[in-house]
């Protein structure tokens, strides 16, 4: 009998890192860049069950790699994860790296890390998440994840990789997330690189980001089957550097007012790559009062402007407001963009105390369609700017066109 209870051991042991060709793929294991992994229960792990104030290394001759509570990384540790290397959470437990630790989990094309749950059939929220925090004041440290797969993890209050700091992700996969896929929830965090990434089945978005957060995704990452299948921009109501979103494969949705504020900065503006979609919240207005947006689509690459809502109405969201300002600058820009179903898709109030300087937003080519107003233009006191409006615009289906009151 003792004889039988190590061959299956040894059995189990061997199919652990073991490749697609040498051992079939079962409902308990997972594929990784190619390799497939057991992520059924064993009993012979190497147990990692209190905080870490002293950096530490964690290899593949160690697997499986057992948390089985909320570790803190701390005192300036660093945790460093060695290509190979399979780690397995326990229920309601993750990695919490304090402001002043660091991780480097950096795999390699053939020998990928693993971040997985323990138990033999996880579902997504199984575990929690990998957390990262900040602390003003503190040297930016730059967390390091390259050539990973973190599966089965997150809960409805967060991502499974929660970030309060700049984090480099590259080669990843994230996947069966019980939210969001990453949310980075700090507006002075930044994803320093964000390439070749897969999300995928997340049971929210796969990444959740304050605004002024969101210009660091490379166009070369892939989501797929994500609940919602959008990029999510919320949490910051003002936005005070430039942002450019470049161009992605699913909408962006943004689902809070954004003040475009350069009075902190000197420079601050809306960038929109030709080709995206943005979807807009309830309600949503993006004030450029004191800044400004360019988006310049296309005749064959658009930008598209329009409600989240599954069903769509007129004056779902806001729409763009500019008004002159203590921080005029050069004049917005709309061309080849589509706008659907905004309360007033484009706001200009005509008065105020800079009007020597002000510059009003150009809109040339653009679509408006089932928008309550496409364009109102409000004048103050007798001041009023030219506005071209129909610059090769066209109008279907608004309540009212144009409007200079």
């Amino acid at each position: 009998m003792r004889l039988l209870i190590l061959v299956q051991v040894s059995i189990v042991l061997c199919c652990i890192g073991c490749t697609k060709n040498s051992s079939p793929v079962s409902p308990n294991t997972i594929v990784v860049h190619d390799t497939v992994y057991l992520t059924s229960p064993q009993t012979n792990y190497s147990l990692h069950d209190s905080d870490i104030s002293v950096s530490q290394t964690w290899g593949p001759s160690q697997n499986p790699h057992r948390v089985s509570k909320y570790i803190t990384i701390k005192n300036s540790a660093v945790l460093t994860i060695l290509p190979g290397t399979i780690i397995k959470f326990d229920t309601a437990t993750g990695l919490i790296f304090n402001a002043d630790s660091r991780l480097h989990a950096v795999g390699t094309a053939q020998d990928s890390i693993l971040f997985t749950s323990i138990l033999a059939n996880p579902y997504p929220g199984s575990w929690r998440r990998l957390y990262f925090d900040s602390l003003p004041g503190l040297p930016a440290i730059i967390d390091s994840m390259s050539y990973a797969h973190v599966a089965f993890g997150g809960f409805t209050s967060g991502g499974q990789i929660n970030t309060h700091r700049t984090i480099s992700i590259t080669h990843s996969t994230i996947s069966n997330c019980g939210a969001d896929g990453i949310f980075v929830c700090n507006p002075s965090a930044q994803l320093h690189s964000f390439a070749f990434n897969r999300i995928e089945s997340c049971t929210q978005y796969p990444l959740r980001f304050y605004p002024a957060c969101a210009d660091s995704i490379d166009s070369t990452n892939v989501f797929v089957n994500n609940v919602r299948n959008r990029i999510a921009i919320s949490g910051q109501t003002y936005l005070n550097v430039p942002l450019f979103l470049s161009r992605q494969t699913i909408p962006y949705e943004i689902q809070t007012n954004i003040l475009i504020d350069q009075s902190f900065s000197g420079e601050s503006w809306l960038a929109i790559a030709p080709g995206n979609t943005v979807m807009m919240g309830a309600g949503v207005e993006i004030n450029a009062r004191y800044g400004k947006v360019i988006a310049q689509g296309t005749a064959t690459d658009s930008i598209k402007f329009m409600s989240s809502s599954t069903y769509p109405q007129k004056g779902d969201w806001t729409g763009f407001y500019f008004e002159p300002a203590s921080y005029p600058g050069s004049a917005s820009q709309f061309a080849y963009c589509q706008f659907h179903h905004a309360s007033k898709a484009v706001y200009i109030f005509g008065g105020g105390s800079a009007l020597d300087n002000y510059m009003p937003p150009t809109v040339s080519n653009c679509l408006f369609e089932n928008n309550s107003y496409a364009i109102r233009v409000l004048q103050l006191l007798g001041y009023y700017q030219p506005f071209y409006q129909n610059v090769g615009n066209t109008f279907l289906n608004n309540t009212i066109n144009f409007s200079q009151d």
